[in-house]
This record gives structure tokens, sequence and C-alpha cells, in this order.
């Protein structure tokens, strides 16, 4: 079939990029193949619930091409595609099956690009007939029934105005996320037209209130997006300020993800302002922001702050307290993984790891070093998800390029107290963090072991801290039965290639202590995904 809708769509739409079918775990894969032979964009599958889309998770391949989307059934499959086309979605192709495939083609034209066309599947031309009020029939191939709309999607408003995206980058831990996120947001706002702006003087304002640093470079712009630097933007993503109309704020509303009743109502207790629905709070670190909304950022850094998300009850407050209209944009466009949400990849346009980019978290602490003339002091300090998030932004960062990726980073790992600990450094950095070798002690420091690796050639890497070399501590990689693969030091091996002949319950690594104090921010595992081609 692959074969049969690549051929279909170099006669009939030469222009198609992007690749749709919903309700049709079946027919993913060869729309996905057929998007690849026509060097497109993107495939997208649409899946009614969490079920389905778990096992399309399972089966399909890590390809960076794919997007799948949950979306809960409307009274009937058209109104879900015309929800899709209010979010922004266009397809040059578009593949529907059977019954419900035809029944739902007339709200098909609302997604489909000027020259582009419907295929139906399992769907008789005789059936497909009915729609001749509606499309024109251009072939019947291979089982497929290609239809041209006789009126196309209504092209997505032209935003107008000096439009921006803006980043504030404030601290350490925000520029080494920055290192990794920039590339793609940079490449996003050069391919809908924005400038981007840096802010990285936030005066003395406090963490939490460090948006407000933005209002000055924000008052230049008819439109702006404040965007998070824990957020990977997968190529393509949909222009927002097309989606968005130009006097309301476009937001995600987390609460109709996770129970933000005691957020809500402690922000409403503290700031005022009308009550709304914990369902309706929404998350901060991709809004989409007019001239009209200034005040925002200029009032967020006034009087008296307290509590616990401070930055996002204050703009939540503020919005409703200012009457702005809102417009609640789908997950895709801030992807936050956890609490039953699948944290792939493949599932969002924008990769937020908000909080923790693990599932569980805070599971332990992390342990300040403080060295005094006596010796050396090791006390807790709390666990925040931001200090886990670097090694994860960069899998993320990675996976979205069609590789396979393991992660481990400080919590993942045992260690031999108190020669070796998950620390909190000075910059507030998580780290594997391993002392010189003590006479007499154990022979190992710290380990810790990638489950289930599947047969092949993998690259192992050692991040280190930002704006730090590879340290020279010595380590061990077994597998299975202990045997040793490899032997060496960490900044001699930069990038090793492990070439695993058979699946491995446990790909162990042991790191050893070196000559001085060390640590790295978390250890990778990656290759190219099973099934995806190679550029």
């Amino acid at each position: 079939m692959a074969e049969a809708i690549a051929g279909l769509a170099a006669r009939h739409a030469p222009s198609a990029r992007r690749f749709l079918t919903a309700w049709s775990g079946i027919q993913i894969r060869p729309l996905l193949r057929a998007a690849r032979l026509r060097r497109g964009d993107g495939a997208m599958g649409i899946f009614p619930g969490p079920i389905q889309h778990r096992d399309m998770l399972a089966l399909l391949p890590q390809d960076p091409l794919l997007h799948l989307r949950i979306r809960p059934p409307q009274p009937d499959l058209a109104g879900t595609l015309r929800a899709l086309a209010d979010d922004g979605v266009r397809a040059g192709v578009v593949l529907l099956t059977g019954p419900l495939g035809l029944a739902a083609a007339t709200a098909a034209p609302a997604l489909i690009d000027p020259g582009g066309m419907l295929l139906l599947a399992n769907v008789g031309a005789e059936a497909a007939g009915r729609l001749a009020t509606t499309f024109d029939l251009l072939a019947v191939q291979d089982g497929l029934v290609a239809l041209r709309p006789r009126r196309f999607a209504a092209p997505l408003p032209q935003a107008e105005g000096r439009r921006a995206i803006i980043v504030v980058i404030v601290g350490a831990q925000i520029e080494a996320e920055w290192a990794i996120t920039g590339h793609g947001i940079r490449a996003y706002a050069e391919a809908i037209g924005a400038e981007l702006r840096l802010v990285r003087d936030a005066g003395a304002l406090p963490l939490p209130l460090v948006k407000a640093a933005a209002a000055e470079v924000a008052a230049e712009y008819d439109r702006f997006i404040l965007l998070d630097t824990d957020i990977v933007l997968r190529p393509h993503c949909p222009d927002l300020f097309a989606v968005v109309p130009p006097g309301s704020v476009g937001v995600f509303p987390e609460g109709s993800r996770t129970d933000r009743t005691a957020l809500t109502a402690e922000a409403t207790a503290m700031f005022g302002g009308p009550a709304f629905a914990p369902a309706d709070y929404f998350n901060a670190g991709m809004m989409v922001l007019s001239r009209a909304h200034h005040h925002l950022l200029r009032d967020l850094g006034r009087g008296i702050s307290a509590g616990s998300l401070i930055e996002q009850n204050l703009i939540n407050v503020a919005v409703r307290r200012g009457g702005h209209p809102i417009r609640f944009l789908p997950p895709e466009f801030n992807f936050i993984p956890g609490n039953g949400v699948p944290g792939d990849w493949r599932c969002g346009w924008m990769l937020h790891l908000a909080g923790s980019p693990k599932p569980a978290f805070r599971l332990r602490t992390l342990w300040d070093r403080q060295a005094h003339d006596g010796g050396i002091v090791w006390s807790e300090r709390p666990l925040r998800g931001r200090q886990l998030r670097l090694p994860h932004l960069t899998a993320q960062a990675e996976r979205i390029t069609g590789q396979e990726v393991l992660v481990l980073d400080p919590e993942d790992l045992d260690y031999a107290r108190p020669f070796a600990m998950p620390r909190l450094t000075p910059d507030g950095f998580a780290a594997i963090w391993v002392e010189p070798a003590a006479v007499g002690g154990p022979a190992h420091r710290a380990h810790g072991a990638f489950a289930d690796v599947a047969p092949g050639v993998w690259r192992l890497r050692f991040l280190p801290l930002p704006g730090a070399a590879l340290p020279a501590l010595p380590f061990i990689v077994t597998h299975g039965n202990e045997a040793v693969l490899h032997e060496g030091r960490m900044d001699h091996a930069p990038d090793l290639m492990l070439d695993l002949p058979e699946a491995t319950a446990a790909l162990r690594v042991t790191i050893l202590p070196g000559d001085a104090a060390a640590g790295l921010v978390g250890i990778l595992l990656s290759r190219p995904a099973p099934g995806v081609p190679l550029p």
C-alpha cells in the first residue's frame, strides 16, 4: 500500500509534504513509508483513546517523521477532523478507511492543503460516488480511491505585525538547558518568520519571577511567545501565531490532565481575581501573547508574592482578572509527560520536561559537599525535578532525530557512600559524584544498569557537567554474567561503541575513583532507532 499511496501522491498531489490518517492504526506504517518515499515532512495518526494509542506506540518505529495523537471521540469522526483543522493541522494527503472514514470524508477538506487529495481505503468506487458533490474522482488503484476536494482547507491566518519568541535565560541551569534546546527553538523562530530574543539579565528579580524581565523586550512586539528552556521543539510544528487569535492568550490547560484544585484555590486566595475551574489552570512554560498582554509581565514582579508555583499562579490569576480571552491549546503544543500521560516524544510538537522528566521523582535527596580544614561534610538537600533535566533533555533532543536513547541520571545509580553521592553542585546541577580513592575502601564507588538492552551497536557517552571537560574517572562496562565489555577512562572515551551480539537484561556501568573528586550529569546509551532509515 505504501508504494500505491506514494505513486498516487506523485501523480495527483506532487506538492504533498504531510500525510494524515485517523482512527486507522493499521494504515500508519504504509502511510509513514509513503511519506518517506515522497520525502515528506511527516505522517500523523489520530487515535480515539489511550489504549489504541499505547498499542501503536509499541508497534511503530521511533521515526522523526511520525506524529501520534489522542483525540477523544467526537459524536462523529467528522467533528474530530474539524477540531484538528482548528488546531492548525493541515495535510497534503488524508487517508480514511472503511465506512467510518467514508462517513467522515465530507469534513476532510478542512484539513487538505491546496493541490492535495483524500484517499479512501476499503471503500468501493461506487460508495465513494456518494461524495461526488464534494470531491472529484482522480483514480482507483490497489484498493484506494483518490479524490480531490472541490474546496481546500482555508489557509491559516497570516500573522501580522512584529513577532518574537522570547526566552529568559538566567542562571547556570537555564543556560545549560538552552545549550541543548536552543537549536530547535531558533529553527522554529526562523520557520515561522519570528525574531528570537534572549533575555539574560533579570536584575534583582528573584528566581520565581524572572519572566517579568521579558517585559521591556516584549513591549517592542505586537505578538510574542514566551518559552521556557526545558522545551524540545520538533520540526514542522505549526505556527502558533496562526493558531491563536491575536487578542487571546494561547496556553495549554495542564489542569485538564493533572489535578490542580489546590493550586487554583491557592492562587485565587493569595492574588484575588475571579474563581475559575481547576481544569482550566494553565501551564506558563509556553504562552502565546500580544500587545494587549504586556501588563501581565509588568505586573508580575510587583507587590507581595507567596505560594507554591508563584509565577504560574500569578499569571493564571492576572489573565482572568484582566478579562483576556483564552485559547486553550491541545497538549501537543506543551506536551508534559507524567500523571498517566505517556512520555513518548512522538506525541507532541513541543516536549516540555516541566517539574521532572521521570514518572516518579524525589525518590532520594541530593547531597551537598562542604570541605573544611578537618575533612568533608555531606549534608542532605531536597531533590527538585529541574536538577535531573539535563540528560533527559539531551535524550529528547536526539530522539526527535531518529535515535533510540536510554538514560541513567544521578538518581538511577547506587553509590558507596560517603565516597560517592548523587551530589548537588554549587551551580545547582545534579551530579553522579565520586571522591578520590580511599585506602582500603571498596572496589567500586557508583554503578548503574541499562535494563533490557537489545542487540546491536550502541554508543555509550558520559555527559560532563556544563562548562567542564570529561572527568578522568575510570569505568568498567559489563553485561549479562558480568562479562567485561570495556575498561577505560572517561576522558579517553568520549564516544564508546559497544557491539552487543545478543540482548542483555542489564548493561552495567561501574564508575571507579580517580585521583581527584569529579562528577558528570548523566550517562547515555544510544543508536539509530530500529526501522528508521538513516538520513
